[in-house]
């Protein structure tokens, strides 16, 4: 009995030990797991914020802060609202694909952006830092938790392709377009979907590219006299066009629409080389030779102009 009587003596220490030891773990566990809780519904809230930014990056760099700013903060992370300080938390600036690094832009350089970036963090600084739960009895009541994401739009391509190369080389020349439900496109400011792609690289010898110029993988842009307003990053994969089915459009077509000239009905050609606007009625053309030099020609509808030669 004596003996009994000591070794359970010996083993109460160990017990009241190993109880320590358990209950840090259990912790260790839970509050671990809150955190990585915590931490997803953060990843998922700036997620959602740099997706809808990107989204909104056509409408202006303040469009697409307060899109990003509201789907956000439209998010839960631990029982509260995602908290987003829009001047601190998130960024426009451009993404580079080959070194995987952000850069942002500031100012007036914004609405060159390609990319937006969302942080979305609980800190003890901001007073919604996640709680903890067992260890607090460590002396940790509270854990800082952020999570950051970035979203890169596709650079767009327009109409204005050149599969081989691109050249800009006029006097001086220029790409841009206007949003025909606001009005005429001399009653607005040149907007900035005039982009230019190629497969190859792109020359922009004199004028100006109201848009994106984006050359292709391996090339880049040469501006020797004008300027880009928007980004020059190369392709990553070459642009594939399906083969040209003329149908029957060399006989059935919009071109009895045209004026002579620019138009020539004995060949078929199209050449507007004067100082005046010229305005393409919305339609279906075919042309054996199209060339365009000086005035510009504005299109005010839907139009598929086929060239054969």
């Amino acid at each position: 009995m004596r003996k009994s009587t000591r070794q359970r003596g010996v083993i109460l220490p160990l017990v009241a030990l190993l109880m320590t030891v358990i209950f840090g773990l259990t912790a260790f566990a839970v509050d671990i797991g809150y955190m990585k809780l915590a931490r997803t519904q953060l990843q998922a809230a700036a997620d959602a914020g740099a997706r809808a930014g990107v989204l909104a990056l056509e409408d202006g760099p303040n469009d697409a802060k307060l899109l990003a700013l509201d789907a956000a903060q439209d998010n839960m992370v631990a029982g509260s609202p995602v908290v987003v300080l829009a001047l601190d938390d998130i960024q426009l600036g451009n993404w580079d694909t080959n070194t995987r690094v952000f850069t942002p832009l500031f100012g007036a350089d914004e609405s060159k952006a390609d990319s937006v970036s969302v942080t979305c963090r609980c800190a003890e600084t901001r007073g919604n830092a996640v709680p903890t739960f067992f260890a607090r009895v460590f002396g940790t009541g509270s854990v800082d938790v952020a999570a950051m994401a970035i979203a890169r739009r596709r650079a767009n391509c327009g109409v204005l392709v050149g599969i081989d190369f691109a050249e800009l080389n006029g006097n001086p020349s220029s790409t841009d377009s206007y949003d025909s439900l606001m009005g005429s496109y001399d009653s607005q400011p040149p907007g900035d979907q005039g982009h230019l792609c190629s497969n190859g690289a792109i020359d922009v010898q004199n004028g100006s590219v109201n848009g994106n110029a984006i050359p292709g993988a391996g090339y880049s842009v040469t501006i020797n006299q004008g300027d880009v307003t928007g980004v020059t990053t190369s392709r990553t994969t070459p642009l594939t066009f399906p083969p040209v089915d003329f149908a029957d459009y060399a006989t059935n077509n919009d071109n009895a629409n045209l004026t002579e000239p620019p138009y020539n009905s004995a060949d078929t050609s199209f050449g507007h080389h004067g100082a005046n606007d010229f305005l393409l009625p919305s339609g279906t053309y075919y042309f054996t030779d199209f060339s365009a030099t000086d005035g510009p020609i504005t299109i005010d509808g839907p139009v598929n102009i086929y060239v054969m030669g």
